[in-house]
């Protein structure tokens, strides 16, 4: 459960930035801090990738989670595109 409990930050992180977006004037610094959540969600990808080959378990529950993580990190991720482009066409940086 302990690796549920960072994507679930990760994840209200990314449902802060979408408040930011929406309340407070786009700029610069969230842009870096939708790069920066989107940085952590792929290494979060690449390390439950590599607990699931290399550090292989025998329990079915330990496959579960990382599924159950792996879904919400790439849902994360493809969110976190999507506001990306979204506050960049409101920025004028092109």
């Amino acid at each position: 459960m302990k690796i549920l409990f960072l994507d679930f930050l990760l994840w209200l992180l990314s449902l802060a930035s979408l408040i930011i977006y929406f309340t407070k004037k786009v700029n610069l610094f969230l842009l870096y801090g939708i790069v920066f959540l989107a940085l952590i969600s792929l290494f979060r990808l690449g390390w439950i990738f590599f607990m699931i080959t290399y550090r292989r378990k025998k329990e079915i529950s330990f496959y579960i989670i990382s599924m159950i993580s792996l879904l919400m990190n790439g849902t994360n991720l493809s969110f976190l595109l999507f506001l990306f482009l979204l506050a960049l066409g409101f920025t004028g940086t092109h």
